[in-house]
């Protein structure tokens, strides 16, 4: 486990308390601050309407909000309507944040006779009207004056410093997938026809893609070999998975294919998703150090669509405080827009076309060998690739027509097409054949081309990405 102390700084903390609780929230703000984070309590006198304003914002941008409870916070209306401010919150962003924790005071403790309380009442914050109460047994809190070791000062940092956990360096267990709750975050955020299964995805990164040579005889004799070093991250936070990734190192081509990095809606704001991206490559040169960049697959767009679809989302909601449903396939296509900007913040150019000044284009084989001939030729896609650089190293155009080939052959062969042929004995020699016969195609269409690493993206795009973010439609990508 490692903590990504880039993204800590962006973790802000609400205290909520009674005022006879004031010291104790006092010293858990030092403590917080002391450690690095952003932290927050009350403890000022302000008019009820100043006071309304502070907290609200308060609440509305902390990543944690602690609960301080006692005998006089549970009967406190201001807590209990920070409390249902914050829950209203959580909801709103699937249960992610912010993340609640209840900390049990050391003064007003009633349930020492009585047994811990189970319920905590919480109130609208702007009416005061009760509202559902707060399960207190649903949550695990923290009590270090009942168990000073357990939940110690010590067990309250830890928790709250973002971390991640990486397949077979820090666990090799089904267990941690489950605990984290990372497939559901992956089903959460990632439409359900790019989703992998659960058992796929543990198979590839626990049990096959070790870093060991795998052979394989087809039925039609043709012996087929591949070295691949599979590894999942999880960007967790109160042992919660708030972000995930997964990568493949080719050993032959000595690229690692990102299969995919993602973080939760709510969580993408200020810089903890670029700072997850930063610790996966330093984890990832220390466990490959001979690798030479990294490739993405991206769908492709055109910019000129994307303009008019944009322009009609304006339009409709002009007037309006919220976005009609939109059509399907036209909010497919955004999300193809947002996710190269993703990649191209992280650094990343396409494979170019000099002569038509557009990105190269590979054709991808069906992904399913249990399909019919002629549902494979149905399934194929078009796809950009993306390159990203290895931190520290010069970027060199003269290798960009090389990398291209690697990249194809990695990406479509080396890692997917032999691993389909491998687990498919009845029809995997007939399905090797057609994916190598598409790569060659696309390899031998590239033959004549100059190619370059250029961005898709740049400066001229940026108003156009600012009008997107205006629409708030909280696309997956």
């Amino acid at each position: 486990m490692r903590f990504v102390v880039g993204a800590q700084k962006q973790i802000s903390t609400f205290i909520s308390h009674s005022a006879e609780n004031n010291d104790e929230a006092q010293y858990y703000e030092m403590l917080l601050t002391n450690a690095g984070f952003s932290a927050f309590q009350y403890s000022h006198g302000l008019h009820f309407g100043d006071r309304m304003s502070v907290l609200r914002d308060k609440i509305q941008e902390c990543s944690f909000f602690i609960l301080v409870v006692s005998d006089y916070s549970i009967k406190s209306e201001w807590v209990q309507r920070e409390l249902g401010l914050a829950v209203s919150l959580q909801q709103r962003n699937s249960g992610y944040r912010p993340i609640i924790i209840p900390l049990y005071a050391a003064g007003g403790r009633s349930w020492q006779r009585e047994g811990r309380p189970i319920h905590f009442a919480t109130r609208d914050f702007d009416t005061g009207k009760l509202a559902e109460p707060f399960s207190l047994s649903d949550i695990r809190g923290l009590d270090k004056h009942a168990s000073p070791i357990a939940d110690s000062d010590d067990k309250l940092v830890s928790l709250m410093k973002p971390h991640v956990l990486v397949t077979r360096l820090d666990f090799n267990d089904v267990a941690t997938f489950d605990d984290t709750g990372v497939f559901d975050l992956y089903e959460d955020i990632f439409p359900e026809i790019e989703q992998d299964d659960r058992d796929d995805i543990i198979r590839w990164v626990l049990r096959t893609d070790l870093g060991q040579k795998r052979r394989f005889v087809l039925s039609g004799k043709t012996e087929l070999s591949y070295t691949l070093d599979s590894r999942y991250f999880i960007l967790c936070l109160a042992d919660r998975a708030i972000g995930l990734g997964f990568f493949t190192y080719d050993h032959s081509s000595k690229l690692i294919y990102g299969n995919y990095i993602a973080v939760q809606q709510c969580w993408r704001s200020g810089d903890i998703a670029h700072a997850f991206f930063d610790e996966i490559m330093k984890i990832l040169e220390e466990l490959f150090p001979k690798y030479q960049g990294m490739v993405f697959e991206v769908e492709r767009f055109l910019k000129a669509k994307i303009e008019k679809i944009v322009s009609e989302l304006e339009g409709q909601k002009s007037g309006s405080k919220s976005l009609p449903m939109q059509d399907r396939d036209d909010l497919n296509e955004i999300r193809k827009f947002l996710r190269v900007a993703w990649y191209y913040k992280l650094d990343c150019y396409c494979f170019f076309d000099r002569a038509i000044d557009e990105p190269m284009v590979c054709r991808s084989p069906s992904l399913d060998p249990s399909h019919t001939r002629h549902d494979w030729a149905r399934d194929e896609e078009d796809y950009w690739i993306m390159w990203y650089q290895r931190p520290g190293s010069m970027l060199d155009h003269s290798t960009a027509k090389e990398l291209w080939v690697k990249a194809v052959n990695s990406i479509y062969l080396e890692i997917l097409a032999k691993s389909l042929s491998e687990g498919y004995a009845e029809n995997g020699q007939e399905y090797w054949n057609y994916a190598a016969a598409i790569v060659e195609k696309t390899l031998r269409q590239s033959e004549t081309k100059d190619i370059v690493f250029k961005k898709y993206l740049d400066r001229k795009d940026s108003p156009l990405l600012r009008r997107l973010t205006k629409l708030k439609l909280h696309l997956p990508i």
